[in-house]
């Protein structure tokens, strides 16, 4: 094992985050993009929000919510895979690339009796392992924390 093999090896196993700066560099994504694939570390990549945004929006996505480190990209369903390839192919990478179902109206839920009877059936389905998935448009009160 070379002396490299046994650095990445080492750095697999006590794996940390890295930040990158200058994440619209193809050196730095194409760099980034390997010490992923390779499990060496977690990378967080710092950018022009508006560049990021134009970017997305390039790729076919219909919306882009920022919310500090995170990026929210929204597209129609059948845009999904598209959006995804493109943005890949200009070097981003995702926490996560999945399809949710996001309700295009919501109720807000207060009466205590209708709460307890919805949390008791979203109960039910987390039990059942047939049930993989649910959603719902009801938006219910925060639990508060106990202390």
């Amino acid at each position: 094992m070379s002396y490299i093999d046994m650095i990445k090896e080492r750095a697999r196993l006590d794996k940390k985050t890295i930040v990158l700066p200058e994440s619209n560099d193809k050196r730095t994504l194409l760099a980034a993009a390997r010490i992923v694939e390779e499990g060496i570390a977690d990378i967080i990549m710092i950018g022009d929000e508006e560049k990021i945004m134009e970017d997305c929006m390039e790729a076919g996505a219909a919306d882009f919510e920022a919310d500090g480190m995170v990026m929210e990209v929204r597209c129609e369903p059948d845009d999904f895979n598209t959006v995804v390839k493109a943005l890949e192919d200009k070097g981003y990478t995702f926490l996560s690339a999945e399809q949710d179902m996001i309700p295009s109206n919501t109720v807000d839920v207060n009466d205590p009796e209708m709460i307890a009877k919805i949390e008791r059936m979203l109960d039910m389905f987390d039990d059942n392992d047939d049930v993989q998935e649910v959603f719902h448009n009801a938006i219910l009160p925060e639990e508060e924390d106990e202390d």
